[in-house]
């Protein structure tokens, strides 16, 4: 986001009589220049948390309390990210040692209305927790010395500000007290959101706050674990499925236009893997989606380019795949799936072109990923069955996993633990 400068270099002319305020109009015109510079880099999907330092473990840290009187109390302890405009949060324990305060928000939740009676238990609350930097408003820190005179902190750093605010309904525009994300400045951040359900407050563990990178957040580094391993498995499983329809002769319709959908699939994975393997990781989460975006984009246009009847048979033979595997296998892992049992032919297009079309939002990160997530555990599910089947068209009851590895996928967002499917034979 650009935003014009405000502050300018001060004319230094041989002779003026120097005064205080020339040397705050000149830090001032620094911090406007070094924000300007680096906002010229930014766009509207490169923003947000930044990996995090070495040794931190996590970019990010926010917690919740509730407090007596139906207070609940908001701190976040650790952030370091870069506003849309261009303005550096650091945010430590150290910054809060040197500043002597932890950034905090009391949220009046009775007052809000948010311990709704039985019959509005079941509306589910949002709120936004919203950070706020401002470099041109300094916070003296730092411990004084006592030998100088007059004695004084002997550093500074830009005031942050914490705020909560109401969730605005879809497609609403912000009214009185509510707040919509994509209307903030270059000045704010929403690091994270508190949800409400019957009276009960609590993090939202799933939200992903706008992120420079796919390092920037616990539960992007588990996307990308989760989808490279998919995509691998996608691959082997195509090439074993070409080369057993060519080695059994299978020359029906059915089988060769599978035959045609691997190849296309072996093609493109065979141009993408190494830069999302080495790359994207470092990139933010648009570069990412537009793989998948490309790979629903094949697909669809791979079905599309099929005659007659056939089309339809493949989609419907796919569906029958997906009811196959999910209600031989799941059982109580059910849950922890990202898709229903079944998946029918006309959800298979639906799904296809949902990615197509899909319009990336970055402050709303964990839908797109859940689309992505959906579509890959589907594509995986489908050449899995087709790679264990006697023939195409024939499948046999062979197991499709979910093993889960060390590090539990509920525990990514705060321990960094990835999870990661597994498929074989039991």
């Amino acid at each position: 986001m650009l935003i014009p400068r405000k502050y300018f270099a001060v004319n230094w002319v041989h002779g003026m009589k120097l005064t205080e305020r020339h040397l705050l109009d000149a830090d001032l015109h620094l911090q406007d220049m070094v924000r300007d510079a680096l906002s010229l880099s930014l766009t509207s999907y490169n923003f947000g948390l930044l990996p995090p330092f070495p040794g931190a473990g996590s970019s990010l840290d926010i917690s919740l309390e509730q407090e007596p009187g139906g207070v609940l109390l908001v701190r976040v302890q650790r952030c370091n990210a870069v506003t849309a405009g261009g303005c550096r949060i650091s945010i430590d324990a150290e910054s809060a040692a040197r500043s002597g305060h932890v950034l905090t928000q009391k949220l009046h939740v009775q007052e809000e209305g948010a311990v709704p009676d039985e019959a509005a238990s079941s509306t589910a609350l949002t709120y936004h927790v919203v950070l706020r930097v401002n470099p041109f408003q300094q916070v003296a820190i730092g411990v004084p010395d006592l030998e100088e005179s007059p004695l004084r902190h002997p550093y500074t750093e830009a005031r942050y500000e914490l705020f909560v605010a109401r969730a605005s309904d879809p497609g609403q525009a912000a009214g009185a007290g509510s707040l919509v994300p994509e209307q903030l400045g270059g000045f704010e951040l929403v690091v994270g959101r508190v949800q409400q359900q019957g009276g009960q407050y609590q993090i939202d563990e799933t939200f992903i706050p706008p992120s420079a990178s796919m390092m920037s957040h616990p539960r992007l580094v588990y996307y990308h674990k989760r989808f490279e391993h998919m995509l691998d498995k996608l691959r082997n499983d195509s090439l074993a499925l070409v080369a057993a329809i060519r080695q059994g002769q299978q020359t029906w319709p059915l089988a060769r236009n599978i035959e045609f959908m691997s190849i296309k699939l072996l093609e493109y994975l065979g141009q993408v893997l190494f830069n999302f393997r080495n790359q994207d990781r470092y990139q933010p989460p648009v570069t990412m989606l537009d793989h998948f975006n490309n790979l629903a984009s094949l697909l669809q246009t791979s079905l599309y380019c099929l005659v007659g009847s056939e089309k339809q048979a493949v989609l419907d033979y796919f569906s029958d795949l997906t009811e196959f595997a999910y209600q031989s296998q799941y059982g109580h892992l059910a849950d922890q799936v990202s898709t229903p049992k079944r998946v029918g032919a006309l959800e298979l297009e639906a799904m296809l072109e949902q990615l197509v079309a899909l319009d990336y939002n970055h402050q709303e990160i964990s839908k797109s990923m859940e689309l992505a997530d959906r579509f890959l555990v589907v594509l995986s599910t489908i050449w899995d069955r087709l790679n264990k089947a006697d023939s195409v068209g024939r499948p046999v009851n062979m197991p499709f996993l979910v093993q889960q590895l060390p590090g539990d996928p509920d525990e990514a967002s705060t321990s960094g633990g990835i999870i990661s499917l597994l498929f074989g034979r039991k």
